[in-house]
């Protein structure tokens, strides 16, 4: 056993005691040594699932032997699985880890699961009107698609659709913008000549405005939904004619 294996295994023994979770006997054979690691380790894992809400009436199962922790039941979300399967890498990294955790279906349809991701997205003001995410769901597989403008939105976007109910598994197909001055420069142009608009005065008003500004080596999409076909031209009017947008797509849907 290495040293890093022993001082583990060591600080496992020390955290079940303290718990009290689990005496450590003394005098034991190699093989009941193995067993009480094993059993050490289920205990603290076991212990910090539950303190995560994860392990709540023995919907999960945790067993350890040959060196390999399985977990077995089922849990609430996407994030929860993945969570239960960084607690067990943590509590014993040298051991390996099979997740047969299962996401709970709530019989959702695809369109009340891609609901609740994008219900996910909102509650966080880190979608703003430079982005534009799309969420395709089959059978609790969910597909994200469209553009970021910082890089690290993709991975958070894929994070938060792991919290919504139904989603078993995150497929993000986001694409991240280049970093351009250029482009940035595009972007507050086209925001303040829409959102400064009299004609957009309340959609500015808007928690989530309803107009994304997606730009692109220079080239302009403006997606979202506006109440009228008027609103829908003059938006792209506005970017077309008032910034230095190579060319704009107007892809603005007219609410029914």
């Amino acid at each position: 056993m290495t040293s890093k294996i022993r001082n583990g295994v060591f600080a496992l023994f020390l955290a079940a005691i303290g718990l009290g979770l689990f005496s450590y006997p003394s005098g034991l054979s190699a093989q009941e040594n193995e067993q009480s690691t094993n059993k050490a380790i289920q205990i603290v894992l076991e212990h910090k699932l539950r303190m995560q809400h994860i392990l709540e009436n023995d919907n999960v199962q945790v067993t350890v032997s040959n060196n390999t922790i399985t977990l077995n039941g089922t849990v609430g979300t996407l994030e929860q699985k993945q969570q239960a399967e960084k607690d067990a890498h943590q509590v014993e990294e040298s051991y390996k880890i099979v997740d047969n955790l299962v996401v709970k279906n709530p019989n959702a349809t695809n369109q009340q699961v891609a609901d609740n991701v994008i219900k996910e997205f909102q509650k966080h003001i880190f979608y703003s009107i430079f982005d534009w995410v799309v969420v395709e769901a089959d059978s609790g597989n969910v597909t994200l698609k469209g553009w970021v403008y910082v890089p690290w939105h993709k991975p958070e976007f894929g994070q938060e659709a792991a919290k919504a109910a139904g989603v078993k598994k995150v497929i993000n197909d986001i694409t991240v913008l280049p970093i351009s001055s250029t482009d940035d420069q595009i972007r507050a142009q086209a925001a303040r000549l829409i959102y400064n608009d009299p004609a957009f005065e309340n959609y500015a008003d808007n928690t989530s405005p309803p107009i994304h500004i997606i730009v692109d080596n220079g080239r302009v999409i403006l997606e979202g939904v506006v109440t009228s076909e008027f609103a829908r031209g003059h938006a792209a009017d506005l970017v077309q004619f008032g910034t230095d947008a190579i060319s704009v797509n107007n892809q603005l849907v007219v609410a029914q």
